[in-house]
């Protein structure tokens, strides 16, 4: 028999460990460094309150496509952190129909 009030308290349970989810990312800061370690950058896990130093240190004719690159890759850095870590979080909640990594 369909249990509407149970449907609704595992509704809101699932609610409030998506919100804890959302808040443990938020408080968590993510970096990447380059490989020769002279710039790095950091952001939350709501990818906020960005940093980016050593910058300064590259000389305006090493700005280039090369730097460029380096700098996507360190954000793919971060993503791929935030996404990792989202799995962990998840772990063990089950909703249909939503694919969350590390499910």
């Amino acid at each position: 028999m369909f249990d509407m009030a149970k449907m609704m308290k595992q509704a809101k349970s699932m609610q409030d460990k998506m919100m804890t989810i959302q808040e443990e990312l938020a408080g968590t800061r993510f970096e990447g460094q380059s490989t020769d370690g002279s710039v790095s950058i950091s952001c939350t896990g709501k990818f906020e309150n960005w940093e980016v130093s050593g910058l300064e240190k590259v000389a305006p004719a090493e700005a280039n496509a090369k730097n460029k690159e380096a700098l996507e890759n360190l954000t793919q850095s971060i993503m791929s952190q935030t996404q990792s870590k989202m799995g962990e979080l998840t772990k063990g909640l089950n909703i249909p129909g939503l694919k969350l990594p590390g499910m």
